[in-house]
């Protein structure tokens, strides 16, 4: 059975990925076994006759096959003295003809084939890939996903998944450090995102069966769809294979934004074979064949392009600038706008020089602000510490207590006289400062 799947960190294909994510690993040898040329040799051929009858494109095989012999017989192997070292100096060469290469020694141990039993009981652990299901700030929708599984095994929990978020006003779909899997579910996810119109959403060639499978989004899926409400997908160069399959029909449909970095690059879909009972490659055997849908070596661009671990932050301004043009309900407005002004000032803190804090340190009741380590800190009895965060002029958040902010106040000579905390519900308190 085939897979999307993209190849994660070093030589592993994201096959493995989800196996080792979970505590899963098969065991590997602890010592890294001597390997003889001949060895070498024989392993090289095995391994350019599997692709020269198994990868998807057949004239880019036998370039492949043949340019993987020339090397053998160059000696371009010689220094891979041993089996890890060989593994990862064959993906190292293959990898330029197509990110999923990947070549591992495994001592024998057996990988779990993505399908059987053990593959399930693995991917239950975790979750089938739904690592977080929650609701925001605001009603923003947040899923997020570290593979595509089957639906035959992880429907039921795709279904909970988007039922728990049917009643947002947005969605954020975070796919960063998401390896790939099955097309099918890349299918079910998407059904959810469009009316019940059926759309292609791709096409595979699979080179086995000489056979074209193509993707359409279901007219019928359990509960409640998302088709026009605002939709953001995060990714980035962790993002691969069926995750970035789905990015690209988000494109092609023009569904939604696409937030963070440019994906990997890994556009064929693929199985593990085994050359002999200790190594094993993973060779793409499958391959999009709509232009609109080929990724393979240059990824998805986003359509907002952010810092590495600001993409829901950035995700969410957008979310709830889009909120806020149709919301009506008081309650909610006051949740986004509290919610906004926090998160900005975390993301582009205004900068406070040693002067300004020292102006604004005093004793405000059973209360105080002073400087610790170069940092603005608000201090109440034995309570914990707050870091203050800059928010604007005299406005700071605390930290960690979310639902408060500190105003400070000045008299006409410019100095500090009073602390003002106000909580999100409206409620305030005045402090007078008092006098040094």
């Amino acid at each position: 059975m085939s897979v999307f799947s993209g190849r994660a960190a070093g030589f592993c294909a994201a096959l493995f990925l989800l196996w080792f994510s979970v505590g899963e690993a098969p065991a590997l040898a602890k010592d890294d076994e001597r390997i003889s040329a001949r060895e070498r040799g024989k392993i090289t051929e095995t391994i350019a006759t599997l692709i020269e009858d198994n990868y998807f494109d057949a004239d880019k095989a036998a370039s492949i096959a043949q340019a993987l012999r020339d090397a053998d017989t160059a000696e371009a192997f010689a220094n891979a003295g041993t089996k890890v070292r060989f593994a990862a100096a064959l993906t190292e060469f293959l990898h330029p003809y197509d990110g999923h290469f990947a070549v591992n020694w495994t001592d024998g141990a057996e990988t779990p084939d993505h399908h059987d039993a053990d593959w399930d009981k693995v991917a239950r652990r975790a979750n089938f890939g739904f690592e977080k299901v929650e609701i925001l700030s605001g009603n923003v929708g947040y899923i997020r996903m570290t593979s595509f599984e089957a639906p035959k095994i992880a429907g039921k929990t795709a279904v909970a998944a988007m039922g728990m978020v049917a009643n947002a006003d947005a969605l954020i779909l975070d796919l960063t450090n998401n390896g790939g899997g099955e097309p099918e579910m890349v299918q079910l996810i998407l059904s959810y995102l469009f009316d019940a119109t059926p759309r292609q959403v791709g096409a595979v060639y699979w080179r086995e069966k000489d056979q074209l499978q193509q993707f359409w989004t279901l007219p019928v899926v359990p509960g409640e769809r998302f088709p026009d409400r605002p939709l953001y997908v995060l990714g980035g160069a962790g993002t691969a294979s069926a995750a970035e399959m789905f990015m690209v029909q988000i494109k092609n449909h023009k569904r939604g934004d696409i937030i963070g970095q440019r994906t990997y690059g890994a556009g064929n879909a693929g199985e593990v074979f085994k050359p002999t009972d200790e190594f094993e490659i993973f060779i793409a055997n499958g391959g999009p064949v709509r232009p609109q849908d080929i990724f393979d070596g240059v990824g998805v661009a986003p359509d907002l392009e952010t810092a590495s671990g600001e993409e829901l932050s950035r995700a969410l301004l957008l979310a709830w600038d889009e909120i806020l043009k149709t919301a009506r309900d008081p309650l909610q407005v006051n949740a986004i706008n509290w919610a906004q002004a926090r998160l900005k000032a975390e993301l582009d803190p205004l900068p406070l020089s040693d002067e300004d804090m020292r102006g604004l340190t005093g004793e405000f009741g059973d209360r105080q602000i002073v400087i610790r380590d170069g940092k603005l800190i608000y201090e109440r009895g034995r309570r914990a510490p707050e870091f203050l965060i800059p928010a604007g002029d005299d406005v700071f958040f605390l930290q960690n207590l979310r639902g408060i902010k500190i105003e400070l106040s000045r008299n006409g000579d410019g100095n500090v006289t009073q602390m003002t905390m106000t909580w999100q519900d409206g409620h305030l308190e005045e402090f007078p400062r008092r006098e040094p």
